[in-house]
């Protein structure tokens, strides 16, 4: 049995509802033998997985436990966003942490965030969200795979403050990627979302951190190249589609450096329609022994 423990970067993308999640397929420069000498286990870096689309595909991010192993990953986040909500100009900071179980192709994720979100008449501190998803690798080949998620948000962010939804939210999905070269991964994701109970956004966009409507699809894409053997240069986008609103879409650059054990990743994101956002900057650090 072998034990992961990670910080891992998230490939943090959609605030069109919650984080996109990496989605890369190919192994990390950095592996290890098992303990007993038979097999390597990836430590590509992990992305937080809370959302949609994207959070469909944290199965598929790493690190990952080998095939008959145990991984134990934690993972730790800084944000920064500008946005202008009804004309009013609004920022917010967070920091997330999240806890990653891995056994074969099981994957389960917690994430918490704490955030500070100030507007022109105020500035509010506290939670948001609780994020739990749970994932399954259904099938897995050598430069390839595809698999489920279930992800579930817990409604512990205040919407009064616009910390939270106000309710539970599921968003079922499915999640593909895959090597398409010794330089480059790509991936995608799909997810339905569905707000649980009668919380204040059921009938609109909320909150102001990592917003949803009640009911919509999301679909986010990735594509990664590796630029020197230990950088790799990444692009996302993502997009939400409301059954009864107005399409949201947002798009992202950015880059994962690794250091033998450690990976830093830093991502730069635009609102490219109707986003919740006008500017966001991620970083994000990542250790696996």
């Amino acid at each position: 049995m072998t034990f992961a423990l990670t910080i891992a970067p998230p490939r943090a993308m959609a605030q069109l509802c919650h984080d996109l999640p990496d989605l890369e397929a190919h192994h990390h420069p950095a592996k290890h033998k098992h303990a007993h000498g038979a097999g390597q286990r990836s430590e590509t870096s992990a992305a937080t997985a809370a959302t949609a689309a994207t959070a469909t595909s944290a199965a598929a991010d790493g690190p990952r436990a080998e095939a008959h192993g145990l991984g134990l990953a934690l993972g730790l986040r800084t944000e920064a966003a500008t946005a202008a909500i009804e004309r009013r100009p609004i920022s917010y900071q967070g920091t997330s942490l999240r806890v990653d179980l891995h056994l074969r192709r099981f994957h389960l994720r917690a994430q918490g965030s704490w955030y500070r979100l100030r507007d022109t008449l105020e500035t509010t501190y506290g939670p948001g969200d609780l994020m739990v998803a749970a994932m399954w690798t259904a099938v897995q080949r050598p430069r390839w795979r595809v698999g489920l998620a279930l992800p579930v948000g817990a409604p512990l962010g205040d919407d009064q403050e616009h910390l939270g939804m106000g309710h539970w939210m599921v968003m079922p999905g499915v999640f593909a990627a895959a090597q398409l070269g010794r330089q480059l991964t790509a991936s995608a994701g799909v997810a339905y979302h569905r707000a649980l109970g009668n919380g204040h956004h059921n009938h609109g966009m909320g909150p102001y951190v990592n917003p949803m409507t009640a009911e919509e699809l999301s679909f986010a894409g990735r594509a990664g190249v590796r630029a020197a053997p230990t950088l790799q240069l990444i692009a996302e986008t993502a997009v939400a589609v409301p059954l009864d609103g107005d399409a949201r879409a947002i798009l992202g650059a950015g880059f994962t450096l690794q250091h033998g054990q450690m990976s830093v990743s830093v991502l730069a994101q635009a609102g490219a329609l109707r986003a919740p956002f006008t500017a966001r900057g991620v970083a994000d650090l990542a250790y696996a022994f």
